[in-house]
């Protein structure tokens, strides 16, 4: 709990070897979770984080960490969410895919890298069903039911030759 992840307000490396309860509420709806980072949605569609916060991947415009669970806008149309090690991604309702956070090696799939200090629409002529991150790259389904990649790409996780795209590229595609 160095950085606050299990979101019982506490920093510290203090280890908890049961489950707690995170605040009183009882309407979430989706979760995730890394090494560092906790974020989760409720029955409401807002989107909650807590955590280190590395790289303002929770969306909230500053990297400092939260020990409990922190509203990241004031949206109300987030449907899932996934989170790498320092981005964070979310699908809203009509399935426009956002992240937040760095984009170091594309894997934000902005077509930029840089750090988002909010959730910032990506592939727009795409809508997506599911996303996944992990620390240096990302792939998502859409409701096509095709997979795209984009990221880092070293050891062929994209399913492409290319060493890294910053924009998602179909699976399969050269």
């Amino acid at each position: 709990n160095n950085y606050g992840m299990i979101g019982n307000g506490v920093n510290g490396s203090t280890d908890e070897k049961l489950p707690l309860q995170v605040g009183t509420d009882t309407d979430w709806k989706t979760l995730t979770a890394n090494v560092f980072d906790t974020c989760a949605t409720k029955n409401d569609g807002t989107l909650w984080c807590w955590g280190r916060n590395y790289a303002r991947s929770h969306g909230l415009g500053h990297q400092d960490p939260s020990y409990v669970p922190r509203q990241a806008g004031s949206d109300t149309d987030w449907e899932s969410i996934a989170i790498g090690e320092s981005h964070m991604f979310g699908i809203k309702t009509g399935g426009d895919g956002y992240c937040a956070g760095s984009s170091y090696h594309g894997k934000c799939g902005t077509g930029i890298e840089t750090t988002l200090y909010s959730p910032t629409l990506f592939a727009g002529q795409h809508k997506w069903t599911k996303l996944a991150a992990s620390p240096y790259f990302s792939c998502g389904l859409t409701d096509t039911a095709k997979i795209f990649c984009w990221g880092l790409n070293h050891y062929g996780q994209l399913g492409q030759l290319s060493t890294w795209n910053d924009e998602p590229m179909l699976v399969g595609e050269p």
